[in-house]
């Protein structure tokens, strides 16, 4: 199974979806995903870094709403 079809059966699964792409998105602009990041960039360095920079922020915003219940 390619990244595209588990994204796909993700969606329909009612899991919450999300890509992290770059350049022009190619093929995974046409993945079935709530969220998709785009880094428009074609220099691999800026989108690696972008990429990392945008996974720690969601993972803090995870670890804070799973510390404070009340902000859901």
């Amino acid at each position: 199974m390619n990244v595209l079809a588990a994204l796909n059966l993700a969606k329909r699964k009612h899991l919450l979806t999300l890509a992290l792409i770059g350049g022009d998105g190619g093929l995974m602009r046409e993945a079935e995903t709530e969220f998709c990041f785009v880094v428009q960039s074609h220099d691999p360095l800026v989108i690696q870094e972008t990429h990392e920079t945008l996974y720690h922020v969601l993972w803090e915003l995870v670890h804070v709403f799973f510390e404070h219940e009340g902000l859901l």
